[in-house]
């Protein structure tokens, strides 16, 4: 059966009969992963181990100064909620995974309001909620945090 979206990666760097493979998003690379165990040219295909890499192309930079306007323009005063829903898609770049990224983020709602107490996070690709418990380093008054 053909494949309804096209794999893309990185590089690919063989070593000792191993090939090591950089994939540009967490999706595809757990897509290869659910491949491990299959028969590929007579051989067992085995993935051994995942590791998430954060891109860091220079094209991939965040302007950060385009972050503001956008934060204040998805707060909603009278419901003292900001929705960060999707920012990702409107920030070139932006990776909430990645602690730099979280901590411009965390600054500039701040700037917006430091008692914001409800932010959505859905549809950004969270993974890792490590660098959250800063958050309330910036905004104090926090009630509701929703990630879904």
């Amino acid at each position: 059966q053909k494949a309804k979206k096209k794999i893309q990666f990185g590089n690919i760097e063989i070593k000792n009969n191993s090939a090591f493979i950089n994939f540009d998003n967490l999706e595809m690379s757990k897509a290869v992963a659910a491949l491990s165990g299959i028969n590929f040219n007579g051989n067992k295909l085995k993935i051994i181990q995942l590791k998430q890499q954060l891109n860091t192309n220079k094209h991939e930079k965040v302007n950060f100064n385009s972050l503001k306007p956008i934060l204040f323009e998805r707060y909603n005063e009278d419901e003292d909620f900001l929705n960060l829903s999707g920012i990702v898609n409107s920030v070139n770049g932006l990776n909430l995974n990645h602690n730099n990224h979280l901590e411009h983020l965390f600054e500039g709602i701040k700037q917006v309001n430091p008692n914001i107490r409800t932010i959505d996070f859905s549809e950004n690709n969270i993974y890792t909620l490590k660098s959250f418990k800063q958050l309330s380093n910036y905004v104090t008054e926090i009630e509701n945090i929703s990630f879904e």
